[in-house]
């Protein structure tokens, strides 16, 4: 009875990054120069202040455009989830296998991305 309540929790916790933490992250895109036209990757996400989905697939570039003409840029960078270590006791090399080729491995710092009027 141990060992089939031990298995259930192996795989309740498989792909433990992914569950905690999903494949995606929200980020607030401010601007400290008023408003601000988003751009992520080239497609446009609307006036700043905005709430903006990013998937963690991969780093992002943001763009603030600004009626003045001006233009800033800077890039969200994904990191390893922190969460990911779980699999060290739950997941094992399944977990680890779930979480990287789900892209919940990987998560961004979800502090507010502020453009102040350079690039960032």
């Amino acid at each position: 009875m141990k060992n089939i309540f031990l298995g259930l929790i192996v795989l309740l916790f498989a792909g433990c990054a992914t569950i905690i933490s999903g494949t995606d992250e929200k980020v607030s895109v401010e601007s400290a120069r008023g408003v601000a036209r988003i751009e992520v990757d080239s497609k446009f996400q609307g006036m700043t202040p905005q709430l903006i989905t990013f998937e963690t697939d991969k780093d992002h570039k943001i763009r603030f455009s600004f009626p003045d003409g001006k233009v800033f840029e800077t890039k969200l960078e994904r990191r390893i989830n922190k969460w990911i270590l779980a699999n060290i006791l739950f997941g094992g090399i399944i977990g680890f296998g779930v979480d990287f080729a789900t892209d919940g491995a990987y998560t961004f710092d979800t502090d507010p991305i502020v453009c102040k009027g350079q690039d960032l």
